[in-house]
């Protein structure tokens, strides 16, 4: 369900079996085209280091941080480097918390044949806010080898 570009998930609290919703935002169009060399998984807790790391990124003609409660929330950035055409992208398809672990699932989206991506360089991206958690991060690539 997308509500105000917020999607909700429901997951499943460590231990009680029960589904509890999980809020998580995409940022991604709030920050300039960035350039990732290879796959990059990252972890941002404090703004600071947002704002290093996308200095270092950032490719447009504007340098821009979204505005994120870090006291609440922390910043994720997935991305798989570069790719020939526009019709490539990344996408959010599942956030879920299992006994403390935090499990976001990404899936990539290639072009179809016949679809009207334009031949072009592109560095697919999604960046996402959620809510800030003391467990450890993981990522789910279900069509990576």
């Amino acid at each position: 369900m997308i509500v105000c570009g917020i999607t909700l998930y429901a997951v499943r609290s460590p231990g009680s079996g029960r589904p509890r919703s999980v809020t998580w935002q995409d940022l991604s169009a709030q920050v300039a085209p960035v350039e990732l060399g290879g796959i990059e998984q990252r972890r941002f807790r404090k703004a600071t280091d947002l704002a290093k790391y996308l200095r270092l990124v950032e490719t447009g003609p504007s340098f821009t941080i979204p505005r994120v409660d870090f006291t609440r929330d922390e910043v994720v950035m997935f991305g798989v480097g570069p790719r020939s055409s526009t019709g490539y992208s990344l996408a959010v398809r599942r956030v879920s918390v299992t006994d403390g672990a935090t499990v976001v699932t990404v899936d990539e989206r290639s072009p179809r044949l016949g679809s009207h991506a334009a031949p072009r360089l592109t560095f697919p991206f999604i960046l996402i806010a959620l809510p800030r958690s003391a467990g450890p991060l993981s990522v789910d690539w279900p069509q990576r080898p």
